[in-house]
């Protein structure tokens, strides 16, 4: 029986820390502090009385008219509420803020954005989780890793708080979803005992490496996990089922879904993977039986779970099933999405050229 470690998870001890940063590779994480971009000197802010919707709608039309980074501090610098400041105010500017940051970040203008922290700071802005998600991801999608790495290393002193796992799995997943997958697993691997590990975060490295088709390493990942005494999560098992229909290993799939049902730890996401999995793979007749089965088994099927038979009858030119499908789904409640229109442009493609035969045959 297979995968034995990962469905008969028991409690164990987290084995003892090891140190940290012993490949070479890990030097970067010792950088020191100053390779960061330094904060820009506090900027006095005149308050006005704005309305705090006001900040945002600016901030959007300013950045949809003139994509200059300089333009929103100035605007941010205009557009301050009197204080006290409500919760709700306080989410409205940070999100205002978060917005701002984005778009600077996107515009390759980091200097402006760390301007942007340091009067979010000043403000008493709560830098969070969100806002650092926001810094690790662009300079990822720059192509400068390595310096997403160093702001998680430093959030001590440039955001004022102690960095957290939930921090360190923002970063994990930028690096993950750029192809980065080695130096994600290798910042796991140095960090996870400095700032803790969750089974998202193992779960976001065994995810990456089924991105890449590479199954066996994350395995080793998720047993990894196990070990360390994480129990497995319903992500867990979707990780892996997912790498391995990803991977063309059908038969590994199709095995591993069929503990799973014998597990009872199936989802509607699990049945989804396998009817899109074995649809592709050009069993339609099982893609329909699973389909079938997790109806009769009570599993609702959602609209990913109608878009994925839709699109493998498709496929197979079944149109009267794909037209049959459709209205069951609508019928059940369930709002077609951007992908099951196209799926319909194709089904009615596929009926255009059925019907262009049959005329062409009569002549």
């Amino acid at each position: 029986m297979i995968h034995q470690w990962l469905f008969q998870y028991h409690e164990t001890k987290l084995p003892n820390a090891r140190s940290v940063g012993r490949d070479n590779a890990a030097r970067v994480f010792r950088s020191p502090s100053n390779a960061l971009l330094p904060l820009q000197p506090p900027i006095l802010i005149i308050p006005t009385t704005h309305h705090q919707d006001s900040l945002t709608t600016t901030i959007a039309n300013l950045v949809t008219t003139h994509r200059d980074p300089n333009l929103l501090t100035q605007t941010l610098q205009t557009h301050q509420p009197p204080i006290p400041w409500s919760p709700s105010l306080v989410h409205s500017l940070s999100s205002s803020f978060h917005h701002a940051l984005d778009i600077s970040a996107r515009l390759r203008d980091f200097s402006a954005a760390w301007s942007l922290l340091s009067r979010m700071r000043r403000l008493g802005l709560p830098l969070s989780d969100r806002t650092f998600s926001i810094l690790a991801e662009r300079y990822v999608s720059a192509g400068k890793p390595l310096r997403a790495v160093r702001a998680l290393l430093n959030m001590d002193r440039t955001f004022g708080r102690t960095p957290t796992v939930r921090s360190l799995n923002s970063l994990l997943d930028a690096l993950c979803k750029s192809g980065r997958v080695e130096l994600a697993h290798r910042v796991f691997r140095d960090l996870k005992r400095r700032f803790g590990a969750d089974a998202v975060s193992y779960n976001i490295i065994a995810n990456g490496w089924c991105s890449v088709k590479k199954t066996p390493r994350a395995v080793a990942v998720l047993k990894e996990m196990v070990e360390a005494g994480f129990a497995p999560t319903a992500s867990t098992y979707n990780v892996l089922l997912k790498g391995y229909f990803k991977a063309g290993q059908v038969r590994e799939g199709w095995e591993f879904f069929a503990e799973m049902r014998r597990r009872k730890v199936c989802d509607v996401v699990a049945y989804t993977t396998v009817i899109h999995g074995v649809g592709l793979a050009g069993d339609v007749a099982r893609a329909g039986r699973v389909f079938r089965d997790m109806v009769r088994e009570g599993c609702e099927p959602s609209v990913a779970t109608y878009n994925a038979m839709i699109q493998v009858l498709c496929r197979k030119d079944c149109v009267e099933d794909a037209f049959f499908l459709f209205d069951e789904m609508v019928s059940r409640g369930c709002s077609p999405n951007a992908t099951t229109f196209k799926s319909s442009f194709v089904l009615l493609a596929s009926l255009t050229l059925h019907s262009t035969d049959r005329l062409s045959s009569v002549h």
